[in-house]
């Protein structure tokens, strides 16, 4: 009887039902759009550091590094990729007979370690890795060819070191099989394994000589920000305390321009505690829907004006902060219409 009659007081008075829907659903928009963009800002710097080379560690001894050894730790879970190097000295190229280039030999696997995912090239057949500046200075693209005085002639494909590998940004770069022995494996732990699996590398490379150290490439001071601590620490964190406090808030004073109604249902027999489950009803029947409106325009308005696509932890942390606040509202306006004071009935109804 109650919700039917929460029902009609709906219907009745659509102008209130449609005002107090859209504040609900502007209040959870609002909200998610905040939530959705500050994620976005921290996934971003997320990224930049993976980029970055924020999961790498270097195992480094001179000519003691076994390179089939630093291949196969990729079949480590822990392990994203593995790659070894070693120094070839010094070559010169035809265009500049007067100029010096480094020329370092890397196994198959240190492509992926120093070049993204998404832009490894195809390593050119007989051909050479140049970074950016050492191309630029030639005047070398991809698939151009070079030769050496040193060496046999080839292609060369383009690649950008900066991120990952800076000292190797103007030297050239041929690859050898994964035999023998190397400088230095170039590692890229997963997320989950950082730090914990420099212990993997120091025993992998246990045998590598006194002079053998295995260190970190990024500093973990070199990024003063920390995401996960700003996830905690962002202002909206309790943006759900405040988005049922002013809903509460709006349900009292419509509490105080509905008393003639109030009243005339308590000189018909009900309670307060019948008044506070109508009320209940009212916004149990409406506020949801205005919440998951108000969710998925924000969401798509959001994604529209975004290029990354959306992750799954995203939405969770919007949904919980606008969830909270509509469950916490749930509980609030049964609880403000059991404690509204009212005047005397017969003023109340004279206001009708």
């Amino acid at each position: 009887m109650l919700a039917s009659e929460a029902w009609r007081n709906l219907v009745g008075a659509p102008t209130r039902t449609v005002l107090i829907m859209s504040l609900v659903a502007v209040l959870t928009g609002t909200i998610t759009w905040v939530e959705l963009t500050a994620t976005s800002s921290l996934i971003d710097f997320q990224r930049s550091y993976d980029l970055r080379g924020g999961y790498l560690t270097l195992a480094y001894s001179q000519g003691r590094i076994d390179a089939a050894r630093c291949e196969r730790l990729t079949r480590n879970t822990a392990i994203e990729a593995a790659g070894g190097f070693r120094s070839a000295g010094t070559i010169t190229p035809s265009p500049l007979p007067a100029s010096l280039y480094s020329l370092t030999e890397i196994t198959p696997g240190l492509i992926a370690v120093d070049v993204p995912e998404s832009v490894v090239p195809t390593f050119p057949t007989g051909g050479y890795l140049v970074g950016g500046s050492g191309a630029k200075s030639l005047g070398l693209s991809n698939q151009s060819y070079i030769s050496f005085a040193q060496l046999p002639p080839g292609p060369v494909a383009v690649v950008d070191l900066t991120n990952r590998a800076e000292e190797r940004e103007g030297s050239f770069m041929s690859l050898i099989a994964p035999q023998g022995m190397v400088d230095g494996c170039m590692v890229e732990l997963t997320r989950s394994a950082y730090p914990a699996g420099l212990d993997l590398l120091s025993a992998t490379f246990a045998d590598a000589g006194p002079d053998a150290s295995i260190n970190v490439y990024r500093r973990p001071d070199e990024f003063t920000f920390d995401p996960v601590a700003a996830l905690a620490d962002r202002p909206q964190a309790r943006a759900w305390i405040a988005m049922a406090g002013l809903l509460a808030l709006i349900n009292w004073l419509i509490l105080w321009f509905r008393r003639s109604d109030l009243a005339l249902y308590t000189t018909l027999g009900s309670s307060r505690t019948d008044l506070a489950f109508m009320m209940a009803a009212e916004t149990i029947l409406t506020a949801p829907l205005a919440w998951i409106v108000g969710a998925l325009w924000s969401t798509a308005i959001f994604q529209a004006s975004h290029p990354e696509p959306l992750i799954g932890d995203q939405l969770a942390i919007a949904a919980r902060n606008t969830g909270s606040g509509l469950l916490l509202t749930l509980a609030l306006i049964p609880i403000g219409t059991l404690l509204y004071r009212r005047t005397d009935l017969a003023t109340q109804l004279k206001d009708r």
